[in-house]
């Protein structure tokens, strides 16, 4: 075995002609042959092939139409090839010979395979066919259309349709009218001998053209042999072939009716149509013309014509190009069903075909080869296995049989290859990941190393030769040929292989990547071709490879993985490569990294108060003015132990630096890392086409660095030591599994030995409404013991200041270190002191400031220099005494159990001079403004509010004290006005709205009665009113009397007058005819009159009766008409006022009466010439 070599493995001869893509139209006899001995079948193989053949020879009912789908060079042609070597009588006999060896190791009892192909079956099927006259027309519709528009199908379907009956293949008109009717009649022959022998021409390859430029004389010549020709109209149409209707069901269908009715039966024709998806392509037309001709097929032939079409796509998926209705419509809907047969090769096994087809082995070699298997099982076992699913080493002595000298995993991982570089653009259209490819490069290759010796394995760079190179377009091309070109790689075989190897892995899809990436591991085991190969020195030429490469910028290694750059990612290295970022650029890089693992910020709350951070790397300030300062050392050399002593004592130090000065590994990656994010930033807005894509490629990349620099930093975040208070602390000094945990607990850690006495101020307010909240539920606290800490540090604080501090200089002094505490805790710290009467509150000179005042001016910076703490005073005893009497005095009050402490006596009187206070100016809102007894309340509650004003306990009581009468007298003034409003209030008020109703109508009374009203009105103005209640009810009773007894007669005086009046119009309207009650309600208005009660109104009444009178004539002689029993001119009669008084209103002679007599004797006349009637006033 040792001398024998690889190309005398093979049962066929290796280097002989292996054609992976089958063209349909190849007929010669050495293509027949291979395609048939060559075809290899695969257990689903069988089962289409069976499932074809079946329902071509067997199947009477249903859908004519095969459809058979599966990607680029799956084996679709190749297929229906094989199918057309089963029908065809010449080469059937071989082609079943091939399928029923390979059904011999079929089992059709398998999971998944089909149970009626069985070796009897098949011989019968072929039998079947054999009985049948099967005859079938195989071609590529893409190789024979023309340029006719409309039903192409209908026309490529005729034409070669006609082919096949030894007609022209073009001129259907001329087909059909002239060379069917001569072949009829049996004067073909003689016709083509004819046009031979006249024109020189030769009719099976000339025709449509000689139809073109020769009609009229091949018109003669088939007239001479066919006298019944009518070639004057077969001369028109032929000449106008738009005049000749091409259709399905008008020349497709009866024309193959006509020839299948001639051959009987048992008659068999099939269309086998190559790539009928490429060539319907986006026109709906021919989709719908194609579903014509399979229904028309289908229905008028009874399973006698076939038709089979190879597409790239389900059909399914040719019908989604143009319906996407989830529901499809019916107009592309029907196609469905049309195709009850549908064959799928998209599972062919490339690896298997491939196998068999170019590696089968003959006795020789397999005995060869399982000797090998048996001496070296472990040595082939485990030299070639990698950890991965899909790639594979060999599972047996069969499969190493069958695979020798190449590795099972060689043949899926170049086909990724292939898949990869298609979309990659890398290599021509034509090489795909399918069986065509994958046998055309594995045939190559194994002749490239036919003349090695057995026991060579063929590894898997050398599929990298020169039938691939020649695939690679121009850019597969640059990429692979800055490595190749350059003069260490030229010169070193090795450094090829691993240049071709990395190139072709390294460029897989992702999702392969993601579990085969390109690392020295997988790139040792590619490259193998020994069974006793030594892994590790193999592993260092790689290695020593793959960094000169790097150097060289044609590749970039990420975590252990190596890739190629494209020409622009070269291009763009070197520019970020040149890249000069600051040092400021660095530390504000480094921020974005480290900040987020921490989460540092501005604030970090530390027991009752929020401490202001500061932060820093090294010199670079992130946060300024914080209370203390966070610093993440990084750059800095200088040792802990010296750097401990010279730092801040209040700042935090994490110390980053013992290991980042020292990963120079790391710190190269940052620096890498850095320039990309500065480079990203100054050229990504400009960056277009294949730049913005190779920086899109950088970020990811940079995105993916991001992500181990931080994997970094946390792992040494946790582990890194600290500098607090100038100690150096180990990092076990706090826990933390988390570096926000960490960091957070650091600093706290830190803060609580720096504010050593914040926790003093715990329980005290943290807001200002905490405060408000602890004035306004008035606490009463007594001094038991010691002060709490926070509050006895106040109060050393006061001492140590005079004994005295403005809120200004406590809040300065109590938020800073080491207290730490918030302003408000501090004033409430204060107030706790007042509420102890520790301390007095005062604000700008005033003393004994409340405390809920005094917390409104404290929480405002600029009010607290005038809030100040100061010590209490003593009170006299015998003034708090004599306030104490003085107050009892006054408000009638016991005060037994008023406090002898001047200050609690101070603070209870004002408390309860607020209630006092509150009682009696809900009476001065009531009755101040609207009774003068008012005032009263106005006045206590004025001097109560005063008293209540005054801070100073020994003023207050003073004042008590020396205004004890005077303010005696007003309380019991007013008490007694309350009472007086408690019981004649309601009274009062009917005697006030009484007066001031009828003030108008006491001038009407006589004298005796005006002077009871005059005292009435003086008692309504008395601010003691209690005294004089009762004559006032008196005198209320007498008016309302008098004044009830005028108001009867004068309302009896006026009714009587207005019925005198009424009496004397009803007379006149008698008189006159007329209904005077039709133009007044007399009833209704003297009724009016009688309920009348004003004086006033009354008295006008009476003073406009005459008026009433004059108006009420004036109606009754404007309605009447003058014309009466004795007739007159037919005028209307009018009515004319005349007062007397307005010529003379005295008369004292006669010659004044005459001449006042005259005067009114002469216009009353002429009144009446005017026909009108004179009422006299």
């Amino acid at each position: 075995m040792s001398n024998m070599l690889i190309r005398e493995l093979f049962e066929k001869r290796i280097d002989r002609n292996i054609n992976p893509a089958v063209v349909v139209s190849t007929d010669d006899t050495a293509t027949i042959e291979a395609e048939i001995g060559e075809y290899v079948f695969t257990d689903d193989l069988l089962d289409k092939s069976w499932r074809f053949l079946n329902a071509v020879a067997n199947k009477r009912e249903g859908k004519a139409g095969i459809w058979i789908n599966g990607y680029y060079g799956s084996g679709k042609s190749h297929f229906i090839k094989f199918m057309h070597y089963c029908l065809n009588p010449h080469f059937s006999a071989k082609a079943f010979e091939k399928i029923l060896a390979a059904v011999k190791g079929y089992d059709p009892f398998k999971p998944g395979n089909n149970e009626e192909i069985t070796e009897s079956k098949f011989k019968a099927l072929q039998k079947r066919i054999a009985d049948l006259h099967c005859k079938d027309i195989l071609f590529n519709v893409e190789a024979v259309t023309d340029d006719h528009s409309g039903e192409k199908l209908t026309r490529i379907f005729l034409n070669m349709f006609n082919q096949f009956r030894g007609y022209n293949a073009v001129n259907i008109p001329l087909a059909i009218l002239l060379e069917k009717p001569l072949e009829k009649a049996g004067k073909f022959g003689a016709f083509k001998q004819a046009i031979s022998d006249s024109l020189q021409h030769n009719w099976e390859a000339e025709a449509a053209d000689l139809a073109g430029y020769k009609l009229e004389t091949i018109l003669d010549i088939a007239k001479k042999l066919l006298p019944e020709l009518d070639v004057k109209a077969l001369h028109s149409t032929l000449t106008n072939p738009s005049s000749y209707h091409i259709g399905i069901t008008s020349k497709l269908i009866p024309e193959l009716k006509e020839y299948v009715a001639e051959k009987g039966d048992n008659f068999r024709l099939v269309f086998l149509v190559d790539e009928i998806s490429q060539y319907i392509g986006h026109n709906k037309d021919i989709l719908l013309n194609l579903q014509s001709i399979i229904e028309e097929v289908s229905h008028g032939l009874k399973n006698q014509v076939w038709i089979a079409l190879t597409a790239q796509q389900t059909l399914e998926d040719v019908v989604e190009r143009f319906d996407h209705h989830a529901g499809k419509s019916d107009e592309f809907g029907k196609i469905l069903g049309r195709f009850d047969t549908r064959i799928s090769l998209e599972s062919n096994d490339a690896s298997y075909i491939t196998k068999r087809r170019v590696l089968e082995k003959n006795a020789t070699g397999t005995k060869a080869l399982n000797d090998l298997y048996a001496e070296k099982k472990d040595f082939i076992q485990h030299q070639f296995k990698l950890s991965h699913d899909l790639y594979k080493g060999y599972d047996d002595a069969d499969d190493f049989i069958l695979s020798y000298p190449f590795v099972p995993y060689q043949f899926r991982l170049i086909a990724d290859v292939f898949s990869a570089f298609q979309h990659l653009g890398y290599v021509i259209t034509e090489v795909k990941n399918n069986e065509r490819s994958v046998i055309g490069v594995t045939h190559y290759t194994v002749k490239e190393h036919a003349d090695e010796k057995v026991g060579l394995f063929i590894a898997f760079d050398h599929f990298f030769n020169k039938l691939f190179r020649n695939n690679l377009t121009h850019i597969g091309r640059r990429v692979i040929d800055r490595a190749l070109s350059l003069t260490y790689v030229r010169g070193n075989e090795f450094a090829q292989r691993v240049v071709g190897t990395l190139f072709m892995i390294s460029n897989l899809e992702d999702n392969v990547l993601l579990t085969f990436p390109p690392n020295i591991d997988n790139l040792t085991v590619l490259l193998m071709t020994e069974l006793d190969q030594n892994k590790a020195q193999l592993q260092k030429q790689i290695k020593d490879v793959l960094e000169r490469l790097v150097e060289e910028s044609i590749i970039r290694e990420e975590t252990g993985k190596f890739y190629f750059y494209s020409e622009d990612e070269i291009q763009v290295t070197n520019l970020i490569k040149n890249t000069k970022p600051t040092f400021d650029d660095r530390l504000s890089i480094v921020n974005d990294l480290i900040n987020p693992l921490l989460r540092i910020e501005s604030k970090f709350a530390l027991e009752e108060n929020d401490i202001r951070i500061g932060y820093a790397i090294d010199d670079k300030e992130i946060y300024r003015n914080g209370d203390i300062k966070v610093n993440i050392v990084l750059f800095d050399k200088q040792p802990l132990e010296e750097k401990a002593m010279n730092t801040i004592a209040n700042d935090l130090y994490i110390c980053l630096n013992e290991w980042f000065t020292k990963d120079t590994a790391f710190s190269a990656d940052l620096e890498w890392y850095t320039k990309n994010i500065i480079y990203f930033k100054n050229n990504t807005s400009a960056a277009t086409g294949e730049r913005e894509k190779t920086l899109q490629n950088f970020k990811s990349r940079n995105d993916e660095l991001k992500s181990k620099l931080l994997l970094k930093f946390t792992e040494k975040l946790l582990e890194a030591r600290f500098i607090s208070l100038q100690q150096i602390l180990e990092a076990s000094a706090v826990s933390g599994s988390q570096t926000r945990e960490r960091y957070a607990n650091t600093l706290r850690y830190h803060l609580e030995r720096v504010y050593k006495f914040i926790k003093y101020a715990a329980g005290y307010a943290r807001t200002a409404a905490d405060l408000r909240t602890r004035v306004a539920q008035s606490i009463q606290i007594t001094m038991d013991g010691e002060l709490p800490n926070g509050e006895a540090k106040v109060e050393e604080f006061i001492l140590a200041n005079g004994n005295e501090a403005t809120m200004e200089e406590l809040v300065r002094n109590f938020t800073k270190i080491p207290f730490g505490w918030k302003d408000v805790a501090v004033i409430d710290m204060v107030v706790m002191l007042n509420a102890r009467k520790l301390r007095d509150l005062e604000y700008r000179n005033t003393p004994r400031f409340p405390a809920a005042a005094f917390i409104e001016k404290a929480i405002t910076t600029p009010e607290r220099p005038g809030c100040v703490v100061k010590s209490l005073g003593g009170i006299d005893a015998k003034l708090v005494d004599d306030a104490t009497k003085a107050f009892g005095a006054i408000f009638n009050k016991s005060t037994s159990s008023f406090p002898t402490d001047g200050y609690k006596l101070a603070e209870q009187m004002t408390q309860q001079l607020a209630a006092l206070k509150d009682d009696y100016a809900s009476y001065q809102d009531k009755y101040d403004k609207l009774y003068p007894f008012g005032k009263t309340f106005k006045e206590i509650t004025e001097t109560i509010t005063a008293w209540i004003d005054i801070r100073d306990p020994k003023r207050l009581f003073t004042e008590l004290i020396d205004g004890q009468a005077a303010a005696k007298a007003l309380r019991d003034k007013t008490e007694k006005t309350k009472d007086f409003i408690t019981s004649h209030i309601a009274k009062y008020d009917e005697i006030k709205n009484f007066y001031l109703g009828n003030e108008a109508n006491f001038a009407s009374l006589n004298d005796s009665d005006k002077d009871v009203a005059s005292k009435l009105a003086q008692f309504l103005l008395n601010a003691e009113p209690a005294s004089e209640f009762r004559v006032a009810v008196k005198q209320y009773e007498q008016l309302k009397a008098a004044l009830s007894g005028y108001i009867d007669g004068l309302r009896t005086k006026v009714v009587t007058v207005y019925e005198e009046v009424f009496a004397d119009l009803e007379t006149k309207a008698a008189e006159l005819k007329v209904d005077y009650n039709a133009y007044i309600n007399k009833d209704q208005f003297l009724q009016r009159l009688k309920t009348l009660n004003d004086i006033t109104q009354l008295q006008l009444e009476t003073s406009k009766a005459d008026n009433f009178k004059t108006e009420g004539l004036e109606t009754i002689y404007r309605k009447v008409a003058e014309v009466a029993d004795g007739g007159s001119d037919g005028r209307e009669k009018k009515t004319q006022r005349y007062k007397v008084s307005k010529i003379r209103s005295t008369i004292s002679t006669q010659e004044e009466l005459d001449a006042f007599v005259k005067q009114v004797s002469t216009e009353m006349q002429k009144l009446i010439s005017q026909n009108k009637t004179i009422i006299i006033e």
